[in-house]
């Protein structure tokens, strides 16, 4: 299954592969590939594979592309928090969706759970997703946190250049 929160921005020629949960408020930028995985709320995602690039983002429907420089710096601080999407209670698991739409067998069964648990959820933060899973960087395993128990491989840049 793909799952797509609410007010989501799929760039042109994006590729949004099987198995991809997209939470409420993204931006899949043109061209990304997806690679069937978890995008966060609020985030912007780019290349190939997706990764995010920025965080706590939002998007508005106006054409800024005619917009002065005054207009731009205008745009750049929005009040309303209509498009910031955060965790409470009302929260659904695209997981539980994606379990319980296989769970059932025949299409009037899905079609009633879909119109009671999604079309008739008017919570804002619905489709909500933060997965604090990512990936270590190549830079961040080379230069290890002083936290860890092993010494990091590197101790300053300048050693990394050295290496190379």
């Amino acid at each position: 299954s793909v799952l797509v929160g609410d007010h989501v921005w799929i760039g042109q020629d994006a590729f949004v592969s099987k198995g991809t949960k997209i939470g409420s408020g993204a931006i899949v930028g043109a061209k990304c590939v997806t690679g069937g995985r978890t995008l966060n709320s609020n985030c912007s995602y780019a290349g190939v594979p997706g990764k995010a690039v920025r965080e706590n983002i939002f998007w508005l429907r106006p054409c800024v592309h005619s917009y002065k420089q005054e207009q731009t710096k205008a745009s750049m601080y929005y009040k309303n928090k209509e498009f910031l999407y955060s965790n409470d209670e009302n929260c659904l698991s695209f997981d539980t969706i994606d379990k319980e739409i296989d769970r059932l067998s025949s299409s009037e069964e899905r079609f009633d759970y879909l119109k009671k648990t999604i079309f008739e959820n008017d919570n804002k933060n619905r489709f909500y997703v933060h997965n604090e899973e990512s990936k270590p960087t190549l830079l961040s395993r080379i230069f290890r946190r002083n936290n860890e128990a092993s010494p990091p491989l590197i101790e300053t840049l300048s050693d990394f250049w050295l290496i190379c």
